[in-house]
C-alpha cells in the first residue's frame, strides 16, 4: 500500500492545502504591493506612448511614480502614498522653479558664449544650493527630497536650453 499521498507531512513540514496557500497569496502584502506598482506604472507610462496625452520628458513620469510608491511610501495605506505625491510635488516645485529663473536670466544676453556661461556658473550654484538637502540624513525622507528636487531642476534646465528666448521660456515652446 502506497502511503505518499495521505502524508501529512512534506519534507517535515505539514502539508498545507492549495486553496489556504492561494488566499495566503491574495492577501499578503507583497502581492498587494507588486499590483499596485504595476497598475500605477501601466498609468504613467501612458503619458509616454499614447500621444494625444504626451508631453515632453513624459518619460520621466514612470520614473517619478516609483519613487513616490516605493522609497516614499514605508507602507500601501492610501494615506501614505497621497503624503508622499504631495512631497514630491513641493520637492518638485523646489527645483523648478530656481532652473526656470537660471534659463530666464540666462536668455538676457542672447544666444551665445555669454548665455552659456550664465547658465554653467548659476546652474553649478543653484545644484550646489539643492544638494545641501540632498545628503541629509533626519528626517529619512529628507535625501529623497533634495533628489527630487535636483531632478526636477536638471529637467527643466535641459528642457529649457534649446529655448532661444525669454518669451519662448515663459511659453515653454521648444524648437522643432
Amino acid at each position: 500500500m502506497d502511503n505518499s499521498s495521505s502524508k501529512p507531512m512534506a519534507n517535515g513540514k505539514p502539508r498545507v492545502p492549495m486553496r489556504d496557500r492561494m488566499r495566503g497569496l491574495i492577501l499578503s502584502v507583497s502581492l498587494q504591493s507588486a499590483l499596485q506598482i504595476a497598475a500605477g506604472t501601466f498609468v504613467a507610462c501612458l503619458f509616454t506612448f499614447v500621444r494625444p496625452i504626451s508631453f515632453p520628458q513624459s518619460c520621466a513620469v514612470a520614473t517619478l511614480f516609483l519613487v513616490v510608491s516605493v522609497m516614499s511610501s514605508p507602507n500601501n495605506h492610501l494615506g501614505t502614498r497621497i503624503n508622499a505625491a504631495a512631497g514630491l510635488v513641493g520637492c518638485t516645485w523646489i527645483g523648478a522653479v530656481p532652473a526656470a529663473v537660471v534659463a530666464t536670466i540666462a536668455k538676457i544676453p542672447g544666444p551665445g558664449a555669454a548665455s552659456t556661461g550664465i547658465y554653467m556658473a548659476l546652474g553649478a550654484v543653484a545644484i550646489a544650493l539643492l544638494s545641501i538637502n540632498r545628503v541629509g540624513s533626519s528626517p529619512p525622507t529628507l535625501w529623497r527630497l533634495g533628489m527630487t528636487s535636483c531632478l526636477a531642476f536638471g529637467l527643466v534646465a535641459l528642457s529649457t536650453w534649446k529655448l532661444q528666448t525669454i518669451v519662448q521660456v515663459s511659453q515653454h515652446k521648444t524648437l522643432a
